[in-house]
């Protein structure tokens, strides 16, 4: 009876370590993970610091006269230059970067890094004048954030004016009183809701 006690006991504690094992196991899988992730993006990080003071330099040397988004050979660049393990370099939204200058007075610009295949945790990484690293959830539908400058975007474009969204909302409330006097009756729709219509999904910043 005895002897058949001490044969439960130790099957029990067999279960028990088992137990204990696949979960340490499973834990340190994800870190090990999280943590090789966080490295890909080490590197990315690393080109966009390199993108940024290029960026700089052009301001320096061009002052007033410089480019909005500048190609690499205004950078001092050559094709493969930005290459990396993980991330791909190119011309401002060709490879896995974008970059646009807002200002040489004080010096304004922003860097964004999209996520590669294979590189999950944040899907963008801003970086802007003052070393300032921002993470994103998600990516805004607009294909190339620097070129569009939408305000979905962690991009903010310099070239292009957004059209008055006051006369957007007043030609929208124009025609949709036009309709609604053919049918006899007038119409309701409020102007802030045609102007907000449509829109494209914002990013979530991360904390």
């Amino acid at each position: 009876m005895k002897t058949s006690f001490a044969k439960a006991a130790t099957l029990i504690e067999l279960v028990a370590v088992l137990l204990i094992i696949g979960i340490l196991a499973a834990v340190s899988a994800s870190l090990m993970q999280s943590r090789i992730h966080e490295a890909k993006w080490a590197e990315g990080k690393a080109i966009m610091g390199t993108i940024a003071v290029a960026l700089r330099a052009h301001v320096a040397q061009k002052g007033s006269d410089f480019s909005p988004v500048p190609t690499l050979a205004q950078l001092g660049f050559k094709q493969g230059d930005l290459d990396g393990t993980y991330f791909t370099g190119g011309e401002s939204g060709v490879g896995s970067f974008s970059w646009v200058i807002n200002g040489d007075d004080p010096i304004q610009f922003l860097i964004t890094a999209t996520a590669p295949e294979g590189v999950s945790g944040p899907s963008q990484i801003t970086l802007d004048q003052a070393g300032t690293f921002t993470e994103y959830a998600t990516v805004a539908k607009d294909s190339n954030p620097s070129a569009n400058g939408n305000a979905d975007n962690p991009v903010a474009g310099s070239a292009k004016k957004d059209k008055d969204p006051d006369d957007e909302g007043s030609e929208d409330v124009t025609k949709g009183s036009a309709k609604g006097g053919k049918s006899g009756g007038g119409n309701n729709t409020d102007p802030n809701r045609l102007k907000l219509s449509g829109g494209n999904g914002a990013q979530q910043k991360l904390k």
